[in-house]
């Protein structure tokens, strides 16, 4: 009864593999024929983690700036500071630049430190919207409580975006050829900007009619849109060999043993 049960799904699933194969081996000859397209595609995906970085600085150091400063009064001295944070905190890119070079992480030199980075940008998007509710008076917490609250909440922000920005520095150096890292990293610092502008673009026409929920919803949704992106810019990026160190094509990649 079970055979006779699971015989369609079996077939079923057999016949979605060959369906599969059959549209794919086109494309995958041709990649095998031009190995320099398929390599710049691949660092085109691992862009889109710079493209996500650029979707989540258009809400924060744009609309929901002006909308403190402007909308609720909240002196501009202390929004200053809580968006800077992410630069007073940019000495950590030296310590955790460090540690990926001297210690692996479940069996990774990169990935792991940079789904740390993704954990903490994600954490500090999803809840800097509600500085909305905290500055603006609209809870019962003080002026000072909630500007604590909201400096905590910009620093896991800040120290997320640098341990991104630093590690997936990194990965791009050990996948890409000497000769080559000028080039892509000029593709990279594009793919940044075209991000900020699409963000720019794409919240303004969210916020035509707005209301503090729907920017709320807005930077939230880009939150979650950055860690999608992410996701997949990183999918199998980082190879080892064997032993443990990484895999590189044209050139041992070394790690530092010191900091100094």
């Amino acid at each position: 009864m079970l055979k006779l049960l699971f015989k369609p799904i079996y077939w079923l699933l057999a016949f979605l593999t060959w369906l599969t194969n059959l549209i794919i081996a086109p494309f995958d000859r041709w990649f095998r024929r031009h190995p320099q397209v398929q390599w710049w595609l691949k660092i085109l995906r691992l862009g889109l983690i710079q493209f996500g970085v650029g979707l989540s600085l258009a809400p924060i150091s744009g609309t929901l700036n002006r909308v403190l400063i402007t909308d609720l009064r909240i002196p501009a001295v202390a929004v200053g500071f809580l968006i800077a944070v992410h630069y007073f905190v940019s000495p950590v890119r030296a310590l955790i630049g460090y540690r990926s070079d001297k210690d692996r992480s479940m069996g990774k030199w990169r990935t792991p430190y940079v789904v740390l980075g993704v954990m903490l940008t994600f954490a500090g998007l999803v809840c800097a919207p509600f500085a909305l509710i905290l500055l603006g008076g609209f809870g019962t917490i003080s002026f000072w409580p909630a500007m604590a609250i909201c400096t905590a909440i910009f620093l896991a922000y800040g120290i997320g975006v640098n341990i991104v920005e630093t590690i997936y520095l990194a990965l791009v150096s050990d996948i890409t050829p000497p000769e080559q890292r000028g080039k892509v990293l000029s593709v990279l610092w594009a793919m940044l900007i075209l991000g900020t502008i699409a963000s720019a673009v794409v919240v303004s026409g969210l916020l035509v009619d707005y209301n503090h929920q729907l920017l709320i919803q807005v930077m939230q949704s880009s939150a979650v849109v950055f860690v999608v992106l992410t996701v997949i810019a990183l999918w199998k990026q980082e190879r080892l060999n064997p032993d443990g160190s990484i895999r590189s094509e044209l050139e041992t990649v070394r790690v530092r043993l010191s900091l100094w």
